[in-house]
């Protein structure tokens, strides 16, 4: 009998020489022209990312990608690897390379990978897609989104050349560019440049590539013709055929159709409305009584004039309890990713606005992340220790011109922000139009239904209503609530609030009221409007709690315009003469308490209450014990997932394969599949390191009985004068399951589980020779407790 050598494969490979190596690398002319092809339709493809990203950076990245992929399918193309070395270069080529030329800031020296930076393009592959599509556009065109094009040259080069070098047939040789052009136009946005040239080129070099791959598996013989003349033939129809889609394409029904992207339907990850609304604790500023922030110092701003309207908070949606932001009506228009600039067109002179926020900025949880401007801005930059931090927490909403602070992050004691900001006009007059819809739920302002139009008097316009109803308003008195006597005047501005505040015998509240009452009647009459929580500018720019305060923004014909609190809200020393007579007990009014400024910062988890038949439980041992866990899983729990979705593709992969064994080829092959079956598992248990030999020769290595007479019966089956009948090919196939059986038996659980998870099986032919430590199949003493010890593995000589 021939002893199989475990090392013979290893042996002739170390055989070869360098020339021969050399040689099997070689490249024919055919296989360049497929490279070309893949390359130019590659860069046609990626090229739709022009938009998304500030500089042309992106086209080279990608294409050194396609170089990289192709180079790696040719080198296991040529030396006859397994297919599942490309996927691990590719890897080897997106680290190391990625880290030079998407990462360098995060690298050593600019070009070495450093665990800094292959954390971030590990981040970047995994959360970057869904990033890039809610950023808005343009991306900064030398930043860490390189990764993108440069995962997506890589995949696209590898995969189309293998296709090509494959694939006998001319067609499937596109489907890799296409599917590239169809991730590319997802990722992409709907302002292109040059959309037609891209089409027509990528047209054009398809067309030719069929054209080539068709000619080399055909040749036309007796028509008359030269091969010159019937490509100039085929080329003209090409180019007629190209110049009439660039001329009459946009004609044909969904021409006019705009492209289908991500960003126009994926919803930005910042769920605002979880965000406290500010306006709500409006009185912890305007107080002077509760002692809290009315005279401190918030926030220092310079570049803009005095009594100028600096906004803190946009709230432009209204539920029946209190006024929020909504983060955009739709998915485009919520708040989103900064990319290189500001792509959001903003009427006027923008102002340089430099704010210094100070140590009580911070303590207001509800103020915190919210970035204060004067309006739209065209350019945000932040200083301080913090500038990187604030960077990649920012989104920004350009319907609102609000930019918020995301993940947790809030402005500091000592952060600067530079803004060049457009502060919103205030020209609205008798005579202005709505400048759209009012997007706010009629039914959550239809209590005010009779408070509008006795209000509105004898106004034939919106416009004047608007104007009659503010000066109704600005005829009431001003109280919060806080001083002595005036206790009934309570805080909130929920539906059943604002109805004592609206039907009271006398018209009094504060800034929270009259600004929530006539942002809704605004919208009742016609006019979209928000409620803006902010501050007036005193001289000198330093801004303190008594300065807060809140107005109303409106949408006309000219954009939106600012209506000033003193339109429409009294003097703060304008107070009621009397109380009311009557006191509405409306169970809907929400009772706001102030905010206690010295536990803002303070864990919400760590005071969790729950009202359970009117006694106050406190949850303090549950909230520590979640915050615990949520700590170990954020440790924990992505090293446990790789490693679960590692073992289990690997079971996936053995199943599959199995399957497919049993169920494709001729009788004699899937009887030969079920010696393959058992064999591997053998190689699984380390039973036998070589593949060369015959079957007998293997169960002979293998040195189980039962094996030896599986090989038997298969080579019974397969060498046979008939070939073999379904049944016994099923019967040998249950038979391989019993013998796989008894040999998994034989173990202790520890073991088996071992055994199923390795993948010496699923390795590549040349690599089945390299010695790797034996499965030793006894079971440790302090696992036995059967006392069953598992067959040895005999020599395989």
């Amino acid at each position: 009998m021939r002893v199989v050598n475990p090392d013979a494969a290893v042996e002739n490979s170390r055989s070869r020489t360098l020339t021969e190596r050399i040689k099997e690398l070689s490249v024919t002319s055919t296989e360049l022209i497929d490279a070309a092809f893949v390359m130019l339709l590659g860069l046609a493809a990626l090229a739709g990312l022009v938009t998304t990203f500030d500089t042309l950076h992106f086209l080279l990245v990608g294409a050194l990608g396609l170089l990289l992929g192709m180079l790696t399918a040719h080198l296991v193309l040529s030396l006859r690897w397994h297919w599942a070395w490309i996927p691990v270069i590719l890897v080897v080529w997106y680290f190391l390379v990625g880290s030079a030329v998407a990462v360098h800031e995060y690298a050593f020296a600019g070009f070495l990978p450093t665990l800094a930076s292959l954390s971030e393009l590990a981040r970047v592959a995994v959360n970057g897609w869904k990033e890039l599509v809610t950023t808005l556009p343009p991306v900064v065109g030398d930043g860490s989104y390189l990764a993108l094009p440069f995962l997506l040259g890589l995949l696209a080069g590898a995969l189309g050349l293998v296709v090509a070098r494959r694939s006998r047939r001319a067609a499937p040789a596109l489907i890799t560019p296409v599917v590239l052009l169809v991730v590319v136009t997802l990722l992409g946005t709907r302002q292109t440049l040059a959309p037609l040239i891209q089409g027509l080129g990528l047209a054009a070099l398809g067309f030719g590539w069929l054209a080539v791959r068709n000619r080399r598996r055909r040749q036309l013989t007796g028509t008359g013709r030269s091969p010159r003349a019937g490509l100039l033939t085929g080329a003209g129809l090409l180019a007629a055929a190209l110049v009439l889609g660039g001329l009459f394409g946009g004609l044909l029904p969904g021409g006019d159709t705009p492209r289908w992207v991500l960003r126009e339907y994926v919803r930005p990850p910042v769920e605002v409305k979880d965000l406290s609304s500010p306006l709500v604790g409006f009185r912890v500023y305007s107080s002077q009584n509760l002692n809290q922030l009315w005279d401190a110092e918030l926030l220092t701003v310079t570049g803009v004039p005095a009594n100028s309207l600096l906004r803190f908070a946009v709230l432009d949606d209204y539920t029946g309890h209190t006024w929020s932001a909504s983060g955009g009506a739709s998915a485009g228009s919520g708040f989103q990713r900064i990319g290189a600039r500001l792509p959001g067109v903003v009427d006027g002179t923008p102002s340089a606005v430099t704010i210094t926020f100070a140590a009580d900025y911070e303590r207001t949880r509800e103020l915190g992340p919210w970035l204060p401007s004067l309006g739209g801005n065209t350019d945000i930059d932040f200083g301080g220790a913090t500038t990187r931090t604030h960077l990649s927490s920012l989104r920004y909403n350009l319907a609102t011109g609000q930019g918020l602070l995301t993940e947790g992050d809030r402005f500091r004691d000592g952060d600067v922000v530079q803004l060049a900001s457009v502060p919103l006009t205030s020209n609205f007059d008798a005579n202005s139009q709505p400048g759209g819809q009012p997007s706010v739920n009629p039914a959550s302002y239809s209590f005010l239904a009779t408070t509008g139009q006795k209000w509105g008097g004898a106004a034939t316009t919106g416009a004047q209503q608007v104007l009659e109803i503010a000066t109704h308003l600005k005829g009431g008195y001003w109280s919060d609530g806080t001083v002595a006597g005036q206790a009934d005047y309570l805080p909130g501005h929920s539906q059943g609030r604002l109805s004592n505040f609206v039907l009271g015998d006398q018209l009094v509240g504060s800034d929270e009221q009259y600004a929530a009452t006539f942002a809704l009647l605004c919208n009742q009459a016609g006019f979209p409007a928000r409620v803006v929580f902010g501050a007036v500018v005193p001289e000198g720019g330093t801004i303190k709690g008594q300065n807060v305060s809140a107005w109303v923004e409106l949408e006309t014909e000219q954009g939106w315009q600012a209506i000033a609190p003193q339109v429409f809200i009294p003097d703060r020393n304008r107070t009621p003469d009397q109380l009311p007579q009557t006191r509405s007990q409306d169970k809907n009014a929400t009772n706001v308490p102030p905010p206690n400024s010295s536990r803002v910062d303070s864990n919400p988890m760590d005071s969790v209450e729950n009202d359970l038949n009117g006694t106050k439980v406190t949850n303090n041992w549950w909230a520590g014990f979640l915050k615990v866990l949520l700590a170990i899983l954020r440790v924990v729990g992505p090293p446990l997932a790789v490693i679960v979705a590692l073992l289990t593709a690997i079971a996936v992969a053995k199943a599959l394969r199995r399957y497919r064994r049993r169920t494709s080829g001729t009788a004699s092959r899937r009887v030969a599949a079920a010696w393959h079956d058992v064999f591997d598992q053998c190689r699984d248990l380390g039973m036998i390191l070589s593949t060369k030999g015959t079957r007998l020769e293997q169960s002979a290595a293998i040195g189980q009985p039962g094996v030896r007479q599986f090989a038997v019966a298969v080579n019974t089956a397969t060498f046979g004068p008939e070939d073999p009948t379904p049944a016994e090919v099923t019967a040998l196939w249950t038979t391989a399951a019993a013998t796989r059986k008894q040999l998994l038996g034989s173990l202790g659980r520890w073991q088996r589980l071992v055994a199923r998870f390795n993948i010496r099986s699923l390795l590549p032919e040349r690599l089945a020779g390299i010695r790797l430590p034996r499965l030793n199949l006894e079971r440790p003493e302090w696992m036995s407790g059967s006392g069953r010890r598992a067959v040895p593995a005999q020599s395989n000589s």
